[in-house]
């Protein structure tokens, strides 16, 4: 995935961003393409405490099709590791996570991601 899906006003990327931690959670959805296909890339992190490097549990991680019809997510053994830069609007994303509908398969999600809050 390397651009945000544009020009669809059903599928918006969004993310809580600078001053997150003033809540206590940070929270972003992502979308773009893989191939033809759009996915969006959900990930949490409670509590949250500003910048900083964040794991499982704190950290939960989603990737799924916008109709719902693949859905991969943290769960039981999966490790994540979601980085927060300085700015609050950047970092680094690597998780492994399972498909819902197998239990078994995984999916591996390694990068960088940014958000303009």
């Amino acid at each position: 995935m390397y651009q945000v899906v544009v020009g669809d006003a059903s599928i918006r990327s969004e993310c809580t961003g600078r001053n997150s931690s003033y809540g206590g959670a940070w929270a972003s959805t992502l979308y773009g393409t893989v191939g033809k296909e759009v996915y969006g890339v959900l990930v949490t992190v409670r509590p949250y405490a500003g910048p900083g490097s964040y794991r499982v549990p704190a950290v939960a991680v989603q990737v799924s099709k916008p109709d719902g019809s693949a859905i991969w997510q943290t769960s039981g053994g999966d490790s994540a590791t979601f980085v927060v830069g300085s700015d609050e609007e950047s970092g680094t994303l690597q998780a492994t996570l399972t498909d819902l509908n197998s239990n078994t398969t995984k999916l591996r999600l390694s990068g960088r991601w940014s958000c303009v809050t």
